[in-house]
């Protein structure tokens, strides 16, 4: 899986020690959307948004469980606006599941087996 040759500062602690962080802004953006090979999940996020943490959660536990099956991309759509509405996002939580920089499906706020709905686009989940 190839990995963003630009990687920005986050405006937060990083999710987790293990998981790299790559987070989408005006000056990268373009990198997943037309050279990442491979299964990512763009989080679209908020600091204010309660639903957008536990989807955070929810994320990390797969990723923990299948590392390497998808890389996690974040959209603080509060700072990247413009970005958040290029990519069409309209509502938080909203999820991107993209593959080789095609989006593949879109989650709008939250679901009651995200493992389940992510196994359908990402074959290494399975």
């Amino acid at each position: 899986m190839e990995t963003s040759p630009v990687i920005t500062a986050s405006t937060r602690a990083p999710l987790s020690p293990d998981i790299p962080q790559f987070c989408l802004d005006e000056g990268n953006y373009s990198w997943l959307l037309g050279e990442f090979i491979g299964s990512a999940v763009l989080r679209c996020w908020a600091p204010w948004c309660t639903s957008c943490h536990a989807l955070e959660q929810e994320l990390l536990l797969l990723l923990q469980q299948h590392p390497g099956a998808f890389q996690l991309v974040e959209l603080n759509v509060d700072r990247n606006y413009g970005v958040a509405r290029e990519l069409g996002v309209k509502y938080l939580p909203e999820t991107l599941i993209l593959h080789d920089g095609k989006e593949v499906n879109r989650i709008i706020g939250e679901v009651a087996d995200l493992k389940s709905v992510l196994q359908q686009h990402i074959p290494t989940l399975r």
